[in-house]
């Protein structure tokens, strides 16, 4: 899977998390926290994310960064 994530809409923690709900198709159950972010990420076979405007993101960006980070089937595409 591909998606194309704008940094600007995870600047905020419910802002981020409904954008991720949407982008990544995550199930109506989502916890809509960082832990709950991690468990939907790895249950995906693999995922491929690109992120632009990351210079106008927020501060909660940082914490959504270190999830997909910690991800062992996401990497950050160009």
């Amino acid at each position: 899977m591909y998606v194309i994530l704008d940094a600007r809409k995870l600047g905020e923690k419910e802002t981020a998390h409904q954008y991720l709900k949407t982008m990544f198709s995550f199930p109506d159950y989502y916890g809509a926290n960082l832990d709950a972010l991690y468990d939907c990420l790895t249950e995906q076979p693999y995922l491929c994310v690109r992120l632009i405007h990351t210079e106008d993101a927020g501060a909660y960006f940082e914490k959504v960064l270190s999830v997909f980070e910690d991800a062992e089937n996401l990497r950050i595409c160009q």
